[in-house]
């Protein structure tokens, strides 16, 4: 019997009730721009994303070769305190480090401001609010898309009054609402919509084994993963889908033998997506492949998947403990809809083991893991079916576990509620600040001493904590005033002796001074180091390029450098100069 999924309706009603919800979450959006106070929504990550459109629909430069109009556009709006969503190319170009998949998703927003501004007073410069606005307003819409194809997913194997629950219990139960709710620009929010959408087809193409979900398919797969390389890990849902033992992985195979036409465009789909891609690296990098070019990597074969899911920084079950229902549902789906556990669950598990893998694990600003976020469009599936195993159960079963789920749907409302208002930290969460501040609604200094060591997001940090609180101790000093090795002899000269006799001359030849080299454990075993290099240096000439480097590296790899010039350092010719660097070491885990 078809279910009706557009009227009288309990799951059509909670969803406009999202949606509208999040509508007005958004609304001091639009406040901002009727009162003319600036909107920045087009900032940090999403900056990097969106670049490639203004790049080339309006500065003529995907290859970022004219960088005063990048500098501009951060001298008057400020989006992030470094260029750090860009690379070096080849040829005096640049590579902007994100993929440019998320661009086709923008690009409706930004079409429609541009047309805006054409005809206003606002700046066709990509950024006025003109389009932060417009912007704000396409997330919105593609977030209402994700709510509906959801319910219309959930529909297909539950009823509308679970569905309507499970609507409710994701939205507000979960991180979801602070992720993609309040922050509707964030690729996260279009992703959970897409992997919607990507279900959607799945179903629709094993029911009809129509073309024209197969295209809709590859398409919607290639365009997460242009945005988003590791939403490849999705392709697991089509091809596993119906897959439960040896007979029917032979029953799949022959599916798609006997519609190789589907294949074929399928797949194609999939690569006409992609080749924008490859023909922009080739164009700005000289390379065809240029995947990574984040400070961070994956480190598959050494994963932080414990931190990932359990720590007090940001551990996934410990600030979402409502999706430890949907993994326990796996157990259920396999004795309820037997032919779809393989997909999901394996789709599940190689999406947590590659999202755990990634060097920056905990994913900077969220609360809890918002990587994960996307990936409740599936997940909402074996959650609804823990949720109908448990209707089924005995009174007293049934009525332990609601009673469970509404505690923890209450304290995920109480916790979002304390890190929208700065209680629970966006990334330095420790243990101790944990249960200090748990079901608190106001926290003093004292408490927040408890937090993980406050790491800058500009390049040229500077120490400005209570030095009394530190350990310190000198590891280096070198005045060239008793350096006998053979090595330096020759660069010593004392013709400009500060201290001592000597000093040691750089020039064409000897482009290097003595440096220290040491290990991270061998100077401190706490989680983080400040370190203070210093040194006295006479110029002899205002051309020099000479720097002040400090950095550290891990298994060979460089994973933080700092090297200040002296044009940064602001260095008079022909005098002695006392420079001086404040060096915050990164997340370090391997000795």
């Amino acid at each position: 019997m078809k279910k009706n999924i557009t009227k009288n309706s309990v799951s059509l009603f909670v969803a406009i009730s999202i949606c509208i919800s999040i509508f007005f979450s958004n609304w001091h959006y639009v406040k901002d721009f009727s009162e003319k106070k600036q909107i920045l929504v087009i900032s940090w990550d999403v900056y990097g994303y969106y670049l490639y459109l203004p790049a080339l629909f309006i500065y003529n430069d995907i290859g970022l070769q004219n960088m005063q109009w990048v500098e501009q556009i951060y001298e008057k709006y400020k989006p992030s305190t470094t260029y750090y969503q860009i690379a070096d190319g080849e040829k005096g170009k640049k590579v902007i480090i994100y993929h440019y998949g998320m661009s086709i998703l923008y690009a409706p927003a930004f079409i429609i401001a541009h047309t805006i501004a054409k005809f206003t007073a606002y700046p066709q410069d990509g950024f006025s609010n003109i389009y932060q606005l417009i912007f704000i307003i396409n997330g919105i819409f593609f977030l209402w898309i994700g709510i509906f194809i959801l319910r219309r997913n959930l529909l297909h194997f539950f009823s509308d009054i679970l569905s309507a629950v499970i609507l409710v219990l994701i939205v507000f139960g979960t991180n979801y609402y602070v992720t993609n709710g309040m922050s509707v620009t964030m690729p996260h929010n279009f992703m959970f919509a897409l992997l919607g959408i990507i279900l959607w087809f799945t179903i629709k193409w094993h029911q009809t084994y129509k073309i024209k979900y197969t295209i809709l398919l590859g398409v919607a797969i290639g365009l997460a993963v242009v945005s988003r390389p590791t939403e490849l890990i999705v392709i697991l849902i089509p091809l596993l889908w119906g897959a439960t033992d040896a007979a029917s992985f032979r029953e799949k195979i022959r599916l798609f033998k006997n519609h190789k036409p589907h294949l074929v465009a399928f797949f194609s789909s999939m690569a006409i997506i992609g080749l924008p891609q490859l023909i922009y690296w080739k164009y700005t990098s000289g390379s065809f492949f240029t995947f990574n070019l984040h400070s961070q990597t994956l480190s598959l074969l050494d994963p932080y998947t414990f931190n990932f899911l359990l720590s007090y920084k940001k551990g996934w079950l410990l600030y979402t403990p409502m999706v430890l229902f949907a993994i326990i549902g796996f157990w259920n789906m396999r004795k309820m809809n037997r032919e779809i556990v393989l997909s999901f669950s394996s789709f599940f598990i190689i999406t947590v083991y590659v999202l755990s893998s990634w060097e920056c694990w905990w994913y900077a600003s969220s609360f809890s893991q918002r990587s994960m976020v996307e990936s409740y469009a599936l997940l909402a599936v074996p959650f609804g079916y823990f949720l109908k195993h448990n209707g089924e159960s005995s009174l007293k079963i049934k009525w332990i576990m609601y009673s469970l789920i509404g505690f923890i749907f209450a304290l995920n409302i109480f916790q979002s509620w304390q890190y929208v208002n700065g209680i629970i930290s966006m990334d330095r969460m420790t243990k101790k600040y944990y249960w200090r501040v748990f079901a608190k609604t106001s926290v003093t200094d004292d408490d927040r001493k408890l937090l993980e060591i406050e790491r800058g997001t500009t390049i040229h940090e500077s120490f400005s904590d209570d030095e009394s609180r530190y350990n310190t101790k000198q590891v280096f000093l070198l005045d060239f005033e008793n350096d006998t090795s053979e090595k330096n002899a020759r660069a010593l000269v004392d013709s400009f002796g500060f201290n001592s006799n000597f000093c040691f001359k750089l020039d064409n030849l000897i482009k290097f001074s003595p440096a220290y080299v040491g290990k991270y454990y061998d100077l401190t075993d706490k989680y983080y180091l400040w370190i203070r290099a210093s040194a006295d240096v006479f110029l002899t000439t205002t051309k020099s390029h000479s720097c002040l480097v400090v950095y550290l590296d891990s298994k060979k790899r460089l994973v933080k450098y700092r090297a200040d010039g002296t044009e940064k350092l602001k260095l008079i010719p022909n005098q002695w100069n006392k420079i001086v660097i404040e060096y915050l070491t990164p997340e370090v885990r391997h000795s």
